[in-house]
């Protein structure tokens, strides 16, 4: 499951696995005061897209559907893996709801492509939006046409 809040919301047992997803760390004091497992600033709106989002050139929809082009699907594929592992991942980000930020629009996509709990091997390193990610999975499929035989999946790095 994925969830989100802000950095400065107190920590709970049911957050699971942190991660900021920052890009851009104005207040320097979320490095030391504030608990964190692992920084994604890739998972972050870009630098350019921000400043024009802060300086009130771009409107909220246009940040978000920047966002969404622009956010690394790598990254993405990296945080279902989190998931996987940790059953449990919370996204973290300054801005306090109910305030416009990236990180609902993260979720929101993140979703929209992994609609379904993870599955399988904690081996595996990442799944697509239906449990398959090309070039991650191969298939070995030892069925004939009507027959009624297993069909062997081998995780990347393993033989089949």
């Amino acid at each position: 499951m994925i969830k989100d809040k802000s950095i400065y919301d107190p920590v709970e047992q049911d957050d699971g696995y942190r991660v900021l997803v920052m890009r851009v760390v104005r207040d320097k004091a979320i490095f030391e005061q504030h608990r964190y497992d692992i920084w994604m600033r890739s998972l972050g709106p870009e630098t350019d897209s921000l400043r024009r989002w802060w300086n009130g050139e771009i409107d909220t929809p246009t940040f978000y559907a920047e966002f969404r082009r622009d956010v690394s699907r790598r990254a993405l594929a990296r945080l279902r893996a989190l998931e996987r592992r940790h059953g449990v991942v919370t996204v973290l980000c300054r801005e306090r709801r109910p305030d416009p930020c990236h990180r609902y629009e993260l979720v929101a996509l993140y979703r929209e492509l992994y609609p379904f709990p993870p599955w399988g091997s904690r081996s595996c390193e990442s799944d697509g939006p239906h449990g398959l990610e090309s070039g991650l999975i191969k298939a070995d499929l030892l069925a004939s046409a009507g027959a009624n035989r297993p069909i062997r999946i081998a995780f990347m790095g393993e033989k089949a």
